[in-house]
């Protein structure tokens, strides 16, 4: 079977390893995946261009599916291109929920984008229950992004330390900053409390760009991961932190709750600095690993991405 992956984030370092690790599945299970990176955003010239160019590779390689691993343009420019072929698109979040930060008319676009990308494609796969429930007028089919369970696994967090070059006496707060709806500044703000109690903690802050190998060593040589967003779909950073047994603390956003359900040690919390720092030391009190791993087995990439190659097969 040959599927042609279309991806955004041309040009952007560390864009979508979800969707990468995803097709790498696939071509390890027998799928013949073809790339293609688009520059997304704004820009209608180089929309143009990557339709020309994408509807060129379709017609040269005639793939049996084509796959938008997003809505918005990604989504609708592969309603353009598809030439006849079965489309799937994947809606992840920001593509399908209205965000404060993008303004009312980026708002619109994204939305009417999104939603053109869904009602004319084959099928349509949401990565929570909860934007399945915001694809309301489409059937959709809920598959998460996979984790690999054999590549995210717990490392002492003493030799991940050395390894990253940092001090054990320090308290490491892991955070993940790629946009401003990660909210920085609350974690900011917690940290500034924080250190009131445990004055040698940071911030470790990541904006994209980091190996996957990299991330692995700061999920085990990390004190507890700290998640905050005000929109959220399905974060694949709490399932990577479960399954290297990391703390999170997280506000209760997209499916993070489902996520976090029986972890012995953080949780989901009101969005409120004061209890968000007083669960933060509480973790750093207690000084263990939680019991993620035991709850992540159904994330597993080869437990869900079996589910999409029948989806094909079926488009097939």
């Amino acid at each position: 079977m040959k599927v042609l992956a279309i991806i955004p984030g041309r040009g952007k370092q560390g864009a979508m390893p979800f969707v990468l690790e995803q097709c790498d599945w696939l071509e390890r299970n027998g799928v013949e995946v073809l790339r293609f990176w688009i520059q997304g955003g704004c820009d209608p010239i180089s929309a143009l261009r990557d339709l020309v160019e994408l509807r060129r590779v379709i017609k040269t390689w005639n793939p049996q599916i084509v796959h938008s691993h997003f809505g918005t343009l990604t989504g609708f420019l592969g309603v353009l291109a598809k030439q006849g072929r079965p489309l799937v698109v994947t809606f992840r979040g920001c593509d399908i929920l209205t965000s404060k930060y993008d303004g009312f008319f980026r708002n619109l676009g994204q939305r009417m984008l999104s939603f053109v990308a869904a009602c004319l494609s084959d099928c349509v796969v949401a990565v929570s229950e909860e934007i399945a429930r915001n694809v309301w007028f489409r059937n959709s089919t809920v598959i998460p992004s996979g984790i690999d369970l054999n590549f995210f696994v717990p490392i002492k967090k003493v030799l991940a330390r050395e390894t990253l070059g940092w001090r054990n006496e320090e308290k490491v707060l892991l955070f993940y900053a790629s946009d401003p709806r990660k909210r920085l500044d609350l974690a900011e703000s917690i940290l500034c409390s924080v250190k009131s109690k445990y004055p040698d903690s940071r911030l470790e802050i990541v904006k994209g760009g980091i190996s996957r190998d990299g991330m692995r060593l700061r999920m085990s040589g990390s004190d507890l991961l700290l998640l905050l967003s005000d929109q959220e779909g399905s974060p694949n950073v709490v399932r990577e932190a479960n399954a290297c047994n990391l703390p999170v603390v997280a506000v209760d956003v997209g499916d993070v709750r489902a996520q976090l359900f029986g972890v012995n040690i953080g949780g989901v919390f009101e969005r409120n600095i004061d209890i968000l720092s007083h669960e933060v030391e509480k973790v750093l009190a207690e000084n263990r690993r939680s019991n993620g791993r035991e709850l992540v087995e159904k994330y597993s990439q080869d437990i869900l991405y079996p589910k999409l190659i029948d989806l094909y097969a079926r488009l097939v």
